[in-house]
């Protein structure tokens, strides 16, 4: 059985770069006093209701190249998985996945900049019931978001375990879903603070970006099997 030497996937670089333009978003968005001010959503809180209006807009710019960067990375994975079957799914549900980052993102803005403004100019009375019921209203697409993102990295995760890409099954430590889950550990032992805020709310982007960072590491220093000599399944 042949061997080659895996090439150096610099795509990789570019998805941790769009890891980075999410979480920093993500964090500008939510790093603040911890102080909450609804006692239904932690959103809402003395920190975020004094972030300004050119912080929400950065978060929102960064989703442009984040989502353009994201999109490249991952494609970049189909490299890996050798049955064609297997990679035209992955390559379908990637397709989905990538459609609502940014509509995601920018609800998270609205509904925070709007929270803002109220709380800043004169409307304190009102703030937190308008924010809530804007929250409750579309958090609908909150929850059909993650239905379209999470079926990639799940389907990733279980062709990774069950030995049907071209890295060995021990990669799958890798993957997102097991650093998100021990970063979400970690979150649970964190302090009310600003910056359980900001990590919080920057799990998944933060979780890609160690991900990303492992493959790429991988993909510098080891040998895989040719995709020609692994057997479909």
């Amino acid at each position: 059985m042949s061997k080659v030497r895996t090439r150096k996937n610099n795509t990789l670089i570019l998805g941790m770069l769009g890891s980075i333009c999410y979480a920093t978003g993500d964090w500008i968005m939510m790093y603040g006093d911890a102080t909450l001010i609804s006692q239904k959503i932690g959103w809402f809180t003395k920190g975020t209701a004094q972030i300004p209006g050119w912080k929400n807009n950065l978060a929102m710019l960064l989703s442009y190249p984040g989502t353009i960067l994201y999109a490249i990375c991952l494609f970049s994975f189909e490299r890996y998985i050798p049955n064609e079957k297997h990679k035209k799914i992955f390559h379908c549900l990637n397709i989905i996945n990538l459609t609502p980052w940014m509509a995601l993102h920018l609800i998270y803005i609205v509904i925070l900049y709007a929270f803002h403004f109220m709380m800043t100019e004169g409307y304190e009375d009102v703030a937190i019931p308008i924010s809530e019921a804007l929250y409750n209203h579309f958090s609908w697409i909150i929850i059909m978001s993650l239905l379209f993102m999470m079926p990639l990295f799940l389907y990733f995760f279980w062709l990774l375990i069950t030995g049907r890409t071209t890295f060995k099954k021990s990669m799958a430590l890798a993957h997102m879903i097991p650093i998100m889950l021990f970063l979400i550990c970690i979150t649970l032992m964190l302090p009310e603070s600003g910056f359980k805020m900001g990590f919080k709310n920057g799990l998944s982007n933060e979780s890609l970006f160690i991900s990303f960072l492992i493959f790429y590491i991988h993909s510098c220093f080891t040998s895989i099997a040719d995709t020609n000599d692994v057997k479909d399944s």
